[in-house]
């Protein structure tokens, strides 16, 4: 539910020069029309009664069509401040684009970050967070006192805990939709049930962002998601855990050879893939040789579409292994139903991934011809999705 623009942020300003109000204008690469801040709240205490203009260092991208944003946007702010911190990898962009999914995470640092939040009835909740920012501050006409530094603490908290309401009686009205699990499942009962999966998971992503990893911020987290938070409960289950995972790391057998070809493939590094996710990777190795190519390595990684290019074919590479990694091992309880629904998320992954393709190929210059196929791989690709779909249908 919070919508991300700060990718896509070129410039703008925010005033907190009267006390207890907000104004400011935002520029959205993409959009004709800035967004025009009226919020009622403060800053904190580092931008508090400041004018603060930012403008960004770096190309951004260009804001998606949808979802669509009201060009007047009234609410209540909820951060505003420029020492917001965020855990950014050591490594460079090149290194983590490859970083293996099944390895440790790679190295982070904290870095204070521009941060600015605010909270209307129609998007819920809007995030604009960047690191590459040219911030410019006019001197503070105030500065708050203690007791107007705690009151807006207590209004920013109260805020962000009407906004967890509301994604609670999101879940809870999507919740009421999904069908008891002893009938019969079909893949519309499946896709209801996995939108359920997906709005907590984004809840829950939401809640990261918001409190951290810390033991604290993780007993925060247990608390809004309402698992409960038992501190001896958690070191059980950690005393657990070696035992839990060593069964875990077992060595599946192999799947049944008179499937292979159709159902699994081996990936030159011994994997056991699905063809078509297969395809998928080769096609992802295609798109970035062939605009490197074009542009160079380093030009390559620092193009903003083409970058969002590869983070949106990882992304869909990640919703075809959940929909078909279970079907390349032949695991038993890969229904029909739930593989189509599954199928049904990737496809809607891949549209959002031909977007992404134009959007590169258009602003990198890439030659038609080129271009074109790969974009007739992408098409091949989705064609294939829906064969699939159809097949598992009739099962």
């Amino acid at each position: 539910m919070a919508f991300q623009i700060g990718d896509a942020v070129q410039h703008g300003f925010v005033d907190n020069r009267q006390k207890g109000r907000v104004f400011g204008k935002i520029w959205l690469r993409g959009r004709a029309r800035p967004l025009v801040l009226e919020l009622a709240g403060n800053a904190r205490p580092d931008l508090a009664g400041r004018r603060v203009h930012f403008r960004r260092k770096t190309t951004p991208l260009i804001l998606p069509a949808s979802p669509s944003l009201s060009d007047r946007q009234c609410g209540r702010v909820g951060d505003l401040t420029a020492l917001r911190p965020i855990e950014v990898p050591e490594v460079s962009l090149e290194t983590l684009l490859g970083w293996p999914e099944d390895g440790e995470p790679p190295p982070t640092q904290a870095i204070p970050s521009f941060y600015l939040e605010w909270f209307t009835p129609e998007r819920g909740r809007i995030v604009l967070q960047g690191l590459d920012f040219r911030l410019r501050r006019s001197r503070p006409v105030w500065q708050p006192t203690p007791e107007e530094e705690a009151e807006r603490v207590r209004q920013v908290e109260s805020a962000w805990q009407q906004y967890l309401a509301e994604w609670d009686s999101f879940i809870e009205r999507l919740d009421r939709t999904v069908k008891d699990p002893e009938e019969p499942w079909d893949e519309y009962d499946y896709e209801r049930f996995l939108q359920v999966c997906e709005a907590r998971g984004e809840k829950y992503n939401e809640l990261m962002e918001k409190y951290g990893d810390s033991p604290e911020g993780r007993a925060r987290i247990a608390e809004a998601m309402g698992w409960g938070f038992d501190d001896a409960l958690l070191e059980d289950e950690e005393e657990d855990e070696d035992v839990e995972l060593a069964g875990f790391l077992e060595e599946p057998p192999d799947p049944d050879p008179a499937r292979e070809g159709h159902d699994w493939v081996r990936s030159p590094s011994g994997e056991i893939w699905h063809p078509v996710e297969q395809r998928w990777w080769e096609l992802l190795r295609r798109v970035e040789q062939t605009f490197q190519g074009r542009m160079g390595k380093s030009g390559f990684l620092d193009h903003p579409e083409a970058v969002a290019l590869l983070v949106q074919f990882r992304a869909t590479a990640g919703r075809l292994g959940a929909a078909l990694r279970g079907v390349a091992w032949g695991e038993p309880g890969m229904e029909g139903p739930l593989v189509v629904a599954c199928l049904k998320r990737a496809l809607h992954s891949l549209h959002e991934t031909q977007r992404c393709f134009r959007a590169a190929w258009e602003a990198t210059g890439l030659p038609a011809a080129q271009a074109q196929r790969l974009q007739h791989e992408l098409f091949l690709i989705r064609e294939k999705i829906l064969q699939l779909m159809q097949e598992y249908r009739r099962r």
